[in-house]
């Protein structure tokens, strides 16, 4: 939270720090290698909505309370890319599929 100057008061408050960034997180990680093994599609389908909302939320910031730091714009432009990397995957797969 240094990263982007917030202090956290109380312990609740790193609780849910921690909650968020650290149990959803690793959440989204155990469910991104299960797909990877069951499901590549979905899996895919799942990281480009996970990068592609994230850098829209960003995106909304910025034209409702103004430019991003060195931070949000570094991490707006990789959940950007992740998106768009994962879409252009879904393309290609759904092609091949089609090929064969």
């Amino acid at each position: 939270m240094d990263l982007v100057r917030v202090q956290l008061g109380n312990t609740d408050a790193f609780s849910s720090i921690r909650g968020v960034y650290g149990g959803v997180g690793l959440l989204i990680g155990i469910q991104l290698i299960y797909l990877a093994v069951k499901n590549k599609k979905q899996g895919l389908i799942l990281v480009a909505l996970f990068g592609g909302l994230y850098a829209l939320s960003r995106t909304i910031t910025i034209y409702a309370e103004g430019g991003l730091g060195a931070f949000g714009r570094q991490w707006l432009a990789i959940e950007a890319m992740l998106s768009v990397a994962a879409l252009l995957l879904l393309f290609l797969r759904n092609r091949l599929e089609r090929m064969l």
